[in-house]
């Protein structure tokens, strides 16, 4: 990853109020959250994901969400109050005494990145370009027509790594909006090209109330391509990395 772009840090640095938190971890290193024990059913849960890599990777997410959402909350990481919504999207359960943080998790062979915010809706996603994944078959099906078009503008050398761009922003969405795969992908469009901060570039009809989507790119170690998704013009981002 970019050494510049992400802040090496020993602690957990404060969030403020139109901040946003991009966290990512290695599975093989050993960071201090890795010892948070995991509650509720979330044993249940990393016990019935029969790959190994998929259990490490959500039993690793959980515990990265506590360690930074407890400091925002002012609790224990063990009594961050982490639901999961019948869409499967995870949360933070809100109460009036304390302020809305939204979170989101992703992973991809050995890398987790996590996001938490207190600036809006947030959604993140890591993808491989080494995957193996019918490309075209995937861009006729998902892929809204502005974003055919312009991945059949990219160069060939370059065309793998733009549908990766284009799926790892269109995933962030979907997972900060919560829909999913099971939402219409192609009802809304995001920017082929490398860029940060970038508006989308058509909305979907069901966000017509809300606050626009704006992406931003998360330089992730090669061969991942990451994508960040705030329902906030003007985010905050800080990109943490643990040092020891």
């Amino acid at each position: 990853m970019s050494a510049d772009l992400w802040r090496a840090v020993s602690q957990c640095p404060a969030l403020p109020a139109q901040g946003v938190q991009c966290w990512m971890d290695q599975l093989s290193a050993s960071p201090p959250w890795c010892t948070i024990p995991l509650v509720d059913d979330e044993p249940a849960r990393a016990a019935r994901l029969l790959h190994p890599q998929r259990r490490a990777a959500f039993i690793r997410g959980r515990q990265l969400v506590r360690f930074a959402v407890a400091p925002v909350l002012g609790v224990t990481p063990t009594a961050v109050p982490i639901a999961v919504l019948p869409s499967g999207k995870p949360v933070i359960r809100e109460t009036p005494d304390r302020p809305a943080v939204h979170i989101s998790l992703a992973h991809t062979d050995d890398w987790v990145v996590v996001a938490v915010s207190r600036a809006g809706e947030v959604g993140v996603d890591i993808e491989s370009t080494e995957r193996r994944v019918d490309h075209e078959a995937i861009i006729r099906r998902y892929f809204a027509a502005e974003e055919q078009a312009g991945i059949a503008g990219v160069m060939p050398p370059d065309r793998v790594a733009a549908f990766i761009r284009v799926w790892a922003r269109k995933e962030a969405i979907a997972k900060g909006t919560g829909d999913g795969l099971a939402g219409t992908l192609s009802d809304f469009a995001v920017p082929v090209a490398e860029g940060d901060a970038l508006p989308i570039t058509r909305m979907s009809p069901a966000w017509a109330d809300g606050a626009p989507w704006w992406l931003h790119e998360l330089h992730a170690p090669p061969p991942t391509i990451a994508a960040l998704a705030v329902r906030h013009a003007t985010p905050r981002i800080d990109r943490l990395r643990w040092t020891v």
